[in-house]
């Protein structure tokens, strides 16, 4: 499986899910609720990465006691900073290798500090399985031919 991320990507049909530092918590949990999504990026004014909120980060924020009421997203995302970011061209495999050595399970795709997309464990594990079925598939066709 040495396929590039931009292979992934272009399987998916959503786009990512943006909201601003000043979105409440609760709206972005309801966009994820809505989509079935499990992370948000958040955008500053400029419209740049400013972070990102994920499932994780509110269940922390909730085992912390925090009002959700009262929270916005620049209170409690991770700061690009401490994102790992890849572009298109990376390797799954090094997704994947990054997921686990940093203990994420979403990763922004940009090109040229544009936001084009955003990966996750599970679009992996998909994208891994499908192939899979397809190798199966056309071996089956080759031996009983």
């Amino acid at each position: 499986m040495y396929r590039h991320i931009h292979d992934l990507l272009s399987n998916k049909n959503s786009a990512p899910q943006l909201a601003q530092l000043d979105e409440s918590i609760l709206s972005i949990i309801q966009t994820m609720s809505h989509h079935n999504i499990g992370s948000v990026i958040i955008m500053d004014e400029d419209r740049n990465i400013a972070g990102i909120v994920t499932e994780r980060i509110i269940i922390n924020a909730l085992n912390q006691n925090f009002s959700l009421n009262k929270l916005h997203a620049s209170d409690i995302m991770k700061p690009c900073s401490e994102l790992v970011i890849l572009p298109p061209e990376a390797m799954i495999r090094d997704a994947m290798q990054l997921m686990t050595e940093k203990k994420c399970r979403h990763i922004p795709i940009m090109i040229n500090d544009e936001l084009i997309g955003i990966i996750s464990i599970g679009d992996i594990t998909k994208f891994i399985i499908d192939n899979q079925k397809q190798e199966i598939n056309s071996l089956r066709e080759y031996i009983t031919q």
